[in-house]
């Protein structure tokens, strides 16, 4: 609110700015609660696995790169 005053704001923006926090905060949360909650029941399976980097190929990559099914709705 203090940086709302002091940069002759209005009313409006600062509840547009708080809302948005308030929004991404909240969202944040709401994921990393359904995420520990899919992992405990062992729904999800976190997986990382590296490769050697000494490979034959100039074209490997370091990490085995697979797809998430975070993006599928998308």
């Amino acid at each position: 609110l203090e940086f709302w005053w002091a940069s002759d704001g209005s009313f409006q923006q600062w509840w547009n700015e708080e809302r948005f926090w308030w929004i991404s905060n909240a969202s944040c949360f709401l994921l990393g609660t359904l995420e520990a909650f899919f992992i405990s029941i062992g729904l999800v399976e976190t997986e990382f696995s590296v490769t050697p980097k000494n490979s034959e190929t100039d074209n490997a990559t370091p990490y085995k790169i697979t797809a998430s099914p975070l993006f599928t709705p998308l």
